[in-house]
């Protein structure tokens, strides 16, 4: 909902009303990952390549990965 712009941290309240949008819209379903079982509105991505996620880790789509980050 902000990013960091040339005058620093810029506010995006649209996306903020996007998102609770869609959470309002969206239905929870049923997900597994091993043996992990979990209901979710946002599935988990699938086919990381390279990534290793520990159990019960996820990672959501819209969430973004690379190696080398802290």
């Amino acid at each position: 909902m902000a990013e960091k712009g040339p005058r620093g941290w810029e506010i995006h309240g649209w996306i903020q009303q996007a998102i609770n949008l869609f959470f309002g819209l969206a239905q929870s379903e049923h997900y597994a990952a091993g043996d992990l079982k979990f209901f979710d509105k946002v599935p988990p991505k699938q086919e990381l390549g390279d990534f290793r996620v520990v159990p019960p880790g996820v990672v959501r789509y819209g969430a973004h990965v690379e190696k080398g980050g802290s």
